[in-house]
């Protein structure tokens, strides 16, 4: 105060109070919504200028104040990624957010901390038929194992307690939604729908999205296998290729028949040309086999499996015929009778026949000597033998003994008789 207050005044001073009073600030916390089973979205505590007002929005700063600088605004909220759909405090069950505003100026401010809400929203539940292949005349899965249960299954939720303990149901159908059966073709395009009633009311948590399968069916496999053959030496063999007589199908489905087979189909054994003889196998085990030439049929694919051929040999006999001469002749030629050859198989060709004894030009009369015969030749395998041997019988020859004339004298000794060597 100056020295001098006033000619007629003294002066004197008191001091007073300046009130500086809080300047209301607005914080509104935006809201969030998160999908049941992920993260929790977490904005930093301490906000940064640069993401603050993804969250907030705050009006009301005055004298340079600023967020993060002067003024902090954190935020928290009970829920958590199992957190239940529904099953906050908030309105409509939603989870509060929670705010709290510090910072060296927020003591200038009057401040309501706000509350925001975080909106859980149910995850989607994907129920996926598996793509299936069956072949034709089989009927596809359709138990709910066939299906899978493919997105956002918590930890905690296993596959039975969201399905409510039940299996999805499927259904397959054509493109004119029929359903498949056993006489659905090969080559036509079939869809496993899944179909699910309501969720338990408990399982909150989850909607239902339903993707379709597919199922393909394939060619079954039908077996044409040659049956077996049995043939007696001399006779053909029966190829041809009919079936039920020459040859067994397996595998044929729906009840059909051999009928629906379009395949050409042939047989040939393993006899064949080498081992034949004119036309007719020889004795032995051969194997017949099935040519399939074309397509089998529409649903079906072949397959060919071999038989036997069985060629047994046929009886043969060979009869030796029996024979005589006479003491110290030559010995005759001797023969036999030959029955049973088949096909063009003769004696001095496919078959060989010779005779033998013991007997020589010199044997003596009083014996039968035995005519055996050897066969043999390329194809007498072919045969059972019957060899029947004979006899070969000598005959004694006559015998004239001459006694030769003598004479002598009356009285005179007998001369020497003789038999005359000329006669």
């Amino acid at each position: 105060m100056a020295a001098n207050c006033a000619a007629n005044y003294t002066c004197s001073t008191a001091t007073g109070t300046l009130t500086v009073n809080k300047v209301a600030l607005s914080v509104t916390i935006t809201g969030e919504t998160m999908v049941y089973g992920t993260a929790v979205p977490t904005p930093s505590s301490a906000l940064t200028a640069g993401n603050y007002t993804t969250y907030v929005t705050v009006t009301g700063l005055v004298n340079g104040d600023t967020v993060p600088t002067t003024i902090s605004i954190g935020l928290s909220t009970p829920a958590t990624s199992s957190s239940s759909v529904g099953g906050g405090t908030g309105a409509g069950g939603a989870y509060l957010i929670n705010s709290a505003v510090t910072g060296s100026s927020s003591a200038s401010y009057t401040i309501t901390n706000p509350t925001g809400l975080l909106t859980i929203t149910k995850n989607v539940l994907t129920v996926t038929a598996k793509t299936q292949t069956i072949t034709y005349g089989s009927s596809p899965n359709l138990t709910g194992s066939a299906a899978t249960v493919a997105s956002r299954v918590q930890a905690s939720d296993t596959q039975s307690t969201v399905l409510g303990g039940t299996e999805p149901s499927l259904e397959a159908v054509d493109t004119t939604s029929t359903p498949v059966a056993t006489t659905s073709p090969v080559g036509g395009t079939y869809t496993i729908i899944p179909t699910q009633g309501t969720l338990p009311p408990t399982l909150t948590n989850y909607t239902y999205s339903l993707v379709n399968g597919t199922l393909n069916i394939t060619q079954a496999t039908l077996t044409l296998t040659a049956i077996a053959q049995s043939i007696a030496y001399g006779n053909p063999p029966n190829l041809a290729a009919t079936y039920g007589t020459t040859i067994s199908v397996t595998g044929l489905q729906n009840g059909e028949t051999t009928g629906v087979i379009t395949a050409t189909r042939t047989l040939s054994d393993s006899a064949s040309p080498n081992h034949l003889t004119n036309g007719n196998p020889n004795v032995g085990t051969w194997t017949i086999s099935v040519s399939v030439a074309s397509a089998c049929a529409s649903n079906y694919t072949c397959t060919t499996a071999t038989g036997n051929l069985t060629v047994t040999p046929v009886a043969l006999s060979v009869a030796v015929n029996s024979a005589s001469k006479n003491y110290g002749a030559a010995l005759p030629t001797f023969s036999g009778v030959v029955t049973g050859l088949v096909n063009t198989d003769a004696v001095g060709g496919t078959i060989t026949i010779s005779y033998n004894t013991t007997a020589t030009a010199s044997s003596p009369v009083g014996s039968n000597y035995p005519i055996t015969a050897t066969v043999g030749g390329t194809n007498i395998g072919n045969y059972t033998l019957t060899n029947t041997p004979s006899t070969l019988t000598i005959n004694p020859v006559g015998l004239t003994v001459t006694v030769a004339s003598q004479t002598k004298v009356y009285g005179a000794a007998l001369p020497s008789l003789a038999v005359d060597p000329a006669r």
